[in-house]
């Protein structure tokens, strides 16, 4: 079982994977739900010991109450929703047209849905979605978590672990591919700086 120590360490491991330096700019992107939460939180915690600067992103009609807390404690905030987003090829798209130069951005998907997007999306030939590894130095930083992780972690809340989309893939593949095998793949291959 994960505490939120554990959580914590494999968040940063993750995060410094991206090639985080002192005084980065980093865009924290959300979603409506509970993985978001918990991203910005830890994120939010990192710089209060890093020097960097955190702007925030909201993809979603809504900015929920609880992301909402904690995107004020960034530099700026901005809900941005044309549509909300049903692959994860689209969220990256919408991230890359959005972020500045030099950003780092820090997308808060879980195991499975890095998984469900390699698997899916990459493996399957759309490759659209890499635009933003092209683009901006980018982070998953919640990469090697899972979302029954989260849920136990994260403590009382209104929000939601949901995914945007799932794989059928994933969902054959689950009793001899872990999730969090897929994911690190993805990362270490695709979103590491070169």
């Amino acid at each position: 079982m994960v505490d939120k120590a554990t959580l914590r360490k494999r968040f940063l491991r993750n995060l410094r994977l991206a090639g985080l330096n002192r005084e980065d700019e980093i865009l924290a992107v959300t979603l409506p739900n509970l993985q978001s939460k918990v991203a910005l939180e830890l994120l939010l915690s990192v710089e209060e010991e890093f020097p960097v600067v955190i702007r925030h992103l909201h993809v979603g009609a809504e900015l929920p109450g609880e992301i909402g807390l904690l995107a004020r404690k960034t530099v700026g905030s901005e809900t941005f929703a044309e549509r909300a987003p049903s692959t994860y090829t689209e969220l990256k798209v919408l991230v890359a047209r959005l972020a500045k130069p030099g950003q780092v951005v820090v997308l808060p998907m879980v195991a499975e849905e890095v998984a469900a997007y390699f698997l899916e999306e990459v493996l399957r030939g759309n490759l659209a979605g890499l635009s933003l590894e092209a683009s901006n130095r980018t982070a998953y930083p919640l990469a090697t978590t899972t979302l029954e992780e989260i849920r136990r972690v994260a403590g009382p809340s209104s929000l939601r672990p949901q995914c945007i989309a799932s794989s059928n893939l994933l969902s054959i593949l689950e009793k001899s591919v872990d999730p969090r095998a897929a994911a690190k793949f993805y990362v270490e291959n695709y979103a590491r700086p070169r």
